[in-house]
């Protein structure tokens, strides 16, 4: 059985593999061993190598509305239930694996918030005083999502998205 997550999130994998998920297994089934109908593979973990990481630690703490947990001065987590969000320093990062850092905000991630109502969302961001780049105001899909779509300090796409009532 799937448990609903709150949130989907999406990532552009620096080997070009894209990997996005709507549930998740209950339980931690190992690679290639998936129960009836679900993939073998599960997404935990995603981790955004910043230069800015301190306006994207205020950016993330803000738009999902908790506190990260700081293991050292350039590495800190969002454990959200179902997925960890980290963030990594990048020089630090560099130090420790220089041939994989990317280049931030070229599009190569996608951040997707499922939220209960993303008209209510849009305007609790507008209030808290961000300085917020959006790409597209609320807006209602054929596929049943009403999304928003803004860019994080590091130029990363975020879509937050509700899901429409059925018709």
């Amino acid at each position: 059985m799937a448990q609903q997550r709150r949130f989907t999130l999406s990532i552009f994998l620096l080997l070009g593999l894209v990997i996005g998920t709507a549930a998740m297994p209950t339980s931690a089934a190992g690679l290639g061993q998936a129960e009836s109908g679900q993939h073998a593979v599960q997404v935990t973990h995603i981790c955004i190598i910043t230069p800015q990481f301190a306006r994207m630690q205020e950016f993330y703490t803000r738009l999902l509305h908790m506190q990260p947990k700081k293991f050292t001065e350039d590495y800190l987590e969002f454990q959200i239930p179902g997925v960890v969000v980290s963030l990594y320093e990048e020089a630090s990062f560099a130090q420790m694996a220089p041939k994989a850092v990317p280049k931030p905000g070229t599009g190569g991630v996608m951040v997707e918030l499922r939220v209960a109502d993303v008209d209510r969302e849009f305007e609790r961001l507008h209030s808290l005083g961000l300085k917020l780049d959006i790409v597209l105001p609320p807006t209602s899909f054929p596929w049943g999502n009403r999304s928003m779509y803004l860019r994080d300090p590091d130029g990363n796409l975020v879509n937050i998205y509700s899901r429409l009532p059925e018709r």
